[in-house]
């Protein structure tokens, strides 16, 4: 039997490796970014619970199992149980060190991890390991006590301000306060390459300046969300980095300033600064924010202990999100539809820290707004336009799939077609955005508050589009799209347009709302009344640290920047297609867009307007880049350069418009444009997928794939040798699919990758991805693209269960295997 003195030892040995493995990695993450608590509305009870799940709940179940086995197996049971614990618990321990080696990849790091977590095993009752677990054992409680005392974290434990009774200021001159934050909005943008407003993209955008004073040379407060907010809302420039976005961290606002003369209509979406008994909300879910939060956890946690090449193949990305880092369904109900099937509740949907509520969220907003017997302040800040880019002017959404274009650090490409790509798909995001806008300027109207109101438009900070640059990160060749926001004041009954190219920043709109309504707001504050008749200059804010800009200079260096944002040239755009093109000898086109153009339903609200894929030569084909137009329905709908991405040697995008799509089947033809010919022609790119193919089975297995011109190809699993290596979550709308497939018989890789849900198929692609470990194993024919990428639409994958197969030239298919922790996401057939 142990000793008390080993059991002890024992404790103590889980205590502390629980402290490294578990608990750390999460603490050192969680406590500079206090703003994940914020997000998942938690506050002083959450963060106890953390602290004691991690420091004590974790360790005390494993030592519970500890205690299982050795009930059921006595000593040699509990020792072996100690043992796997010491090993899994050491490896992790150990491995957020190895995960920043540079020279070797990450899967070395997991290995290396492994080998000292079997040492320390091997070792547990050794007196050095035992001396050793116990001298930095002390870590167990200066961990949690460093988290909750010295990080961020600690201002959710602080007591947030009372309830203050007062019968409220005297207000000088009434009106109603309307007060829109948009996020991730630039100035810039909003330009056409003149450096005038673009009247015809951005028509309300562009009505709301004609009648109010307009300040294009706005500079933000913060380049970040949760820094610019609080100062927007409070006037003050705080020079320390660690406050959070809480009424406890902020007490003096814009809410508590007016919260007993007015009306409180406020909508926060990353912020808690309005008092509860000033603002009362419908809460979330319970249930939902439970599973939120834990999901989040989880995948923070694995993203902070694996190596970052690992934990990016097998986890969605962390973003620039606070929170909902896994994505709850596998469909894409129409927003507009109020349609609660598939899993939804009401509550998340309406929530815009859940990325599928942000139209919802403002037009829920808009509807909350109301004249009363009070004056009210109407505050929304919702997070539109920003990433990830999923609407169309119209309102209607397109899948997602990925962050194409941004690298794993948030920069762009330097390829700068993606970055064209992705900018027109912001535009499209800001000009429905600039829908949502005018929805709300009408709700103002028809209550009677848009004459009389002082009504403020800004954003919290803007975005960078700029090839090999960070997105969201300023520095000097970025800083000024970043900085540049949006501020458009319509004072009441102000009608006139004036344009004011003074520098001014968000810390002067609490200062012009105080100037305004005449009243002051009790505290000194860094910004001056936009209106102040002895305003001289601007303090711009303490992190501003760059040169002033002149917005209308930055939207004419813009456009020259990214010269594939013009329109296709006037002999293609809406050009139609005839119908006998010659072919593009030698290039053959992959494009999930084949499949999914066959089955729009424009009712949905849904339609597949990002048209991606990659263009394969052959033979004596001409060699890469590719100029390409996109055709849909015998009309050119977009034009578009190939270039190096994700593995390809020619990878296309482009945005189409929604109006271009027909209800059911629409024709998708993909045109290279042979510049070399005079005048330009075009040449037709067939299709390297098989379509209109479905699977049969007689017997439960699949027995054949039928093809649209009535013949079978058969399903012999001898005939095809392949794996699905990995499934990866990579958006709310898609999955990804990695593996490889080969000819059993020849060792030559297949022709095509086919995945069906059910009986339709879903998807297609050809394998383009060298794999060395594959060749080895068929070295006869020297050939390596065995390997193959393939993303998913998950409501495409949920209409069956999937089955994915390697197809050969001779026309004769086999079933890939699936692994266990793959099918799930997959939905794959049993």
């Amino acid at each position: 039997m142990l000793s008390s003195r080993t059991l002890q030892s024992d404790t103590l040995q889980v205590f502390t490796l629980c402290a490294f493995a578990v608990a750390q990695p999460l603490y050192a993450l969680l406590g500079p970014n206090g703003e994940f608590f914020v997000a998942h509305g938690a506050g002083r009870a959450a963060v106890i619970a953390l602290v004691l799940v991690l420091s004590a709940g974790v360790p005390l179940l494993l030592i519970a199992l500890e205690w299982l086995a050795g009930r059921l197996a006595r000593d040699r049971g509990r020792e072996t149980a100690h043992r796997i614990l010491v090993f899994a618990l050491g490896s992790l321990a150990v491995l957020p060190a190895l995960r920043h080696v540079k020279f070797a990849p990450g899967l070395f790091a997991i290995g290396a991890a492994a080998l000292v977590g079997v040492a320390i095993a091997a070792l547990a009752r050794r007196p050095p390991i035992r001396r050793f677990l116990a001298l930095v054992s002390p870590a167990i409680l200066l961990f949690p006590v460093a988290f909750v005392g010295f990080t961020p974290v600690r201002h959710l434990l602080a007591a947030t301000p009372g309830r203050d009774d007062s019968a409220g200021r005297a207000i000088g001159k009434p009106a109603p306060i309307v007060l829109v934050v948009f996020d991730e909005l630039t100035t810039t943008a909003l330009l056409d390459d003149r450096g005038e407003m673009d009247r015809e993209r951005f028509p309300n955008f562009a009505a709301l300046a004609a009648g109010s004073t307009w300040f294009p040379n706005a500079v933000a407060a913060a380049p970040f969300t949760t820094g610019a907010l609080p100062r927007i809302l409070t006037g003050r420039d705080y020079s320390d980095v660690d406050r959070l976005p809480i009424l406890a961290d902020y007490p003096q606002n814009l809410f508590t300033y007016l919260g007993g003369s007015y009306a409180m209509d406020v909508h926060e979406s990353v912020t808690e600064l309005c008092p509860a008994y000033l603002c009362s909300s419908a809460p979330n879910d319970p249930a939902y924010e439970l599973r939120t939060t834990f999901s989040d956890l989880a995948v923070l946690y694995i993203h902070a202990v694996l190596p970052a090449d690992v934990a990016g193949r097998l986890l969605p990305s962390l973003g620039t999100r606070w929170r909902d880092f896994r994505w709850r369904t596998s469909t894409l109900p129409n927003e507009d539809s109020g349609d609660e099937e598939s899993g939804w509740s009401l509550a998340p949907r309406l929530d815009a820290r859940s990325r599928e509520g942000r139209k919802l969220y403002f037009l829920h907003a808009i509807d909350d707004i109301a004249a009363g017997e009070r004056p009210g302040l109407h505050f929304i800040h919702v997070p539109l336009p920003h990433f990830p880019f999923e609407y169309l002017p119209s309102g209607d959404r397109y899948p997602e799939l990925g962050a194409e274009g941004r690298l794993a650090d948030n920069r762009w490409t330097t390829e700068e077609p993606l970055v064209a790509t992705a900018y027109r798909r912001y535009v499209a995001q800001i000009e429905m955005t600039d829908m949502l806008l005018g929805r709300l300027i009408e709700r103002l109207r028809r209550q009677g508050l848009y004459e009389r109101a002082l009504v403020i438009v800004t954003s919290d900070h803007g975005a960078a589009f700029v090839p090999g640059e960070s997105h969201r990160d300023p520095d000097l060749a970025n800083y000024e799209s970043i900085y540049s926001v949006p501020l458009m004041v319509k004072r009441p009954y102000e009608q006139t347009a004036r344009v004011d190219d003074r520098l001014v920043s968000h810390l002067d709109i609490l200062a012009t709302i105080s100037d305004v309504l005449q009243v002051s707001p009790g505290w000194p504050t860094d910004g001056m009344s936009l209106f102040a008749a002895d305003r001289a200059g601007a303090r711009l804010p303490g992190r501003f640290m760059f040169s002033p800009f002149d917005v209308r200079a930055v939207a004419r260096r813009r456009a020259a920047l990214l010269p594939s944002l013009k329109e296709p040239e006037a002999w293609l755009a809406g050009a139609s297609v005839p119908a006998d093109l010659p072919p593009a000898l030698g290039l053959r086109a992959v494009s999930q867009s084949f499949l999914s153009f066959t089955r729009v339903d424009l009712r949905s609200g849904v339609v597949p307007a990002l048209v991606t894929g990659t263009i394969v030569r052959s033979g004596h084909g001409p060699a890469a880049p590719y100029e390409i137009a996109i055709a849909l329905n015998g009309r050119i709908a977009a034009t578009a350069r190939t270039v190096r991405w994700d593995r390809a040697d020619a990878h296309f995008s482009a945005l189409l418009s929604s109006g271009v799509f027909e209800q059911g089947a629409n024709r998708l033809d993909l045109l290279w444009i042979d510049r070399a010919a005079d005048p330009p022609r075009f040449r037709l790119i067939p299709s390297a997928l098989p379509e209109g193919l479905r699977i049969t089975s007689s017997t439960g297995a699949p027995d054949w794939i039928d093809t649209a011109a009535g013949d079978r190809i058969p399903i012999r699993p001898e005939h095809v040798v392949g794996w699905v290596d990995r499934v990866q979550d990579i958006s709310r709308t898609s999955v990804r699919v990695f593996g490889w497939a080969a000819r059993r018989d020849s060792g030559r890789p297949v022709s095509s990758i086919l995945v069906f849900a059910g009986d339709e198929l879903v998807g297609a692609q050809v394998p383009f991805i060298p794999r060395l470990d594959v060749a080895a194993q068929y070295p006869r024919h020297g050939s390596t693209l065995f390997g193959y990428i393939l993303d998913l639409d998950k409501s495409a994958i949920a209409k069956g269960c999937v089955q994915v197969l390697g197809l050969t030239a001779d026309n004769t298919a086999g079933l890939l295997l699936i692994p266990t922790d793959a099918r799930r996401l997959l939905n794959a057939c049993p």
